[in-house]
């Protein structure tokens, strides 16, 4: 079926109903796999702490035969990019970055089956083989063949180079690899890779999913599976009653949280509950009520992080109260930021018996002891995000945001950049120049 005409005319393959674009680029791509072809490509690499550069790395080739090698179309910069960065993560030097991408298969292994070259798939930020028997229980990112896209080891350089390049080879792809349907953007496709995935991951940590089986990945696609084809009437909601929720950290994945929070409450009735969103910028805090949740800036300039914690703290229980829950704070936290503070603080406000869901990725102290834990009686969730084992359930929850609650999730995408320019990329992300939330970068236009 042909989408769409002339020189990036997309056809929808019948046997698999997804996007397959040729093109000048794609036909070139192809060809090289017959022809002599050069042996670098371009790429953002870490050179040293706070050093990354638009330089050459080595072609990548098939290695093994259940490998792939994609074209990338659109890259992301993700903050956990910033910790090797930064030094606060050891990383080879000569490192292609980035672990989220989508692009154009141009090669596959001789092991590789429903792949199809000339395809556009989203790459996951860890590869899967789709076969072990953690990818069978929903937990792809503790594969047996798990690797991270856009990491190495600093003593033996062994790893994967990353996606914020114009080409990269993708491990395990057959298990690893998800197709981009033609109802996704490019830039949707590449939040389903992490942060969509993530934020999901994180909303049904807390236990969000109400009639849960105690598998949460499990939880949510059967939530999904009973509200296919239905939409809630916002006017007749039912008469449940309202949990207190929190979300610590409203950068990029603590707004998609906020997000996927909201869908998966909505698909089970709970059309007005209150989702308060934590943080220090202003500008976050307002996309955060434009996506329906209830501000609370948290004052740095307060004395000392206890006071301000008190305050935050305050003001949850005085809404807990309200609405005739237990007064002693909110019923789930969902801590998306990775720093001893902020887990801290979510471990402040949580309620007694409540949940306390933990995405950050943590390099430091613990803030609470597990007497601390035991006291309260919190339940605490955490891990890597099983991202492949969510995609199909984000894209259904992306499309279900848009529909029925008007959140367009790719709003967070703030700032495009060419792939040559990604220095300065870098450095307005890092730095939360011009409003900056979300970067994306695209691979230079070249004539072929």
């Amino acid at each position: 079926v042909k989408v769409g005409m002339g020189i990036n005319t997309h056809w929808l393959t019948p046997n698999t109903g997804h996007r397959c674009k040729f093109s000048r680029n794609w036909s070139f791509s192809v060809s090289l796999g017959n022809m002599e072809r050069e042996n670098t490509c371009k790429a953002l690499v870490f050179k040293e702490v706070d050093v990354i550069q638009y330089d050459n790395i080595p072609f990548p080739e098939i290695e093994k035969p259940t490998d792939a090698i994609m074209r990338v179309l659109v890259s992301g910069i993700c903050g956990s990019d910033l910790h090797p960065f930064h030094g606060k993560e050891e990383c080879a030097i000569n490192t292609a970055f980035g672990h989220e991408c989508v692009g154009e298969v141009i090669k596959l292994g001789s092991e590789v089956k429903g792949i199809e070259i000339g395809s556009t798939y989203i790459a996951p930020f860890s590869v899967a083989c789709g076969k072990c028997f953690q990818c069978k229980n929903n937990l792809s990112s503790r594969c047996k063949h798990s690797e991270l896209l856009g990491w190495r080891n600093p003593e033996t350089g062994v790893g994967l180079q990353g996606g914020q390049s114009e080409y990269v080879r993708i491990p395990q792809a057959e298990g690893s690899l998800y197709p981009l349907s033609l109802t996704l953007s490019l830039e949707e496709g590449l939040l389903l890779g992490d942060i969509a995935a993530t934020a999901a991951f994180c909303a049904v940590n807390a236990n969000l999913c109400r009639n849960s089986i105690g598998n949460t990945v499990a939880d949510l696609k059967l939530l999904i599976e009973s509200n296919l084809g239905k939409r809630r009437d916002p006017d007749n909601p039912k008469p449940l009653d309202s949990p207190v929720y929190a979300v610590i950290g409203c950068g990029p994945v603590g707004l998609l949280t906020i997000a996927m929070a909201r869908v998966i409450l909505y698909m089970q009735g709970y059309v007005s509950t209150v989702i308060f969103a934590i943080d220090a910028v202003e500008d976050r805090l307002k996309f955060a009520e434009k996506w329906g949740a209830v501000p609370l800036k948290l004052d740095l300039q307060a004395g000392t992080s206890s006071e301000s914690n008190a305050m935050i703290k305050n003001a949850i229980c005085e809404k807990s109260k309200e609405l005739a829950r237990s007064g002693l704070g909110a019923d789930a936290c969902m801590e998306c930021v990775g720093s001893p503070s902020a887990l801290d603080l979510a471990y402040e406000v949580l309620a007694p018996g409540g949940t306390l869901s933990s995405i950050g990725v943590h390099s430091g102290t613990f803030p609470f002891t597990p007497s601390q834990g035991y006291d309260k009686n919190i339940t605490y969730r955490t891990g890597r995000c099983p991202a492949r084992s969510l995609m199909k359930s984000a894209e259904f929850l992306l499309q279900y945001a848009k529909d029925s609650l008007n959140i367009n999730m790719v709003e967070i995408i703030t700032h495009q950049f060419n792939l040559s320019d990604g220095e300065k990329a870098y450095e307005m992300f890092d730095q939360k120049q011009d409003g900056c939330l979300k970067t994306v970068l695209y691979p230079d236009k070249t004539e072929n």
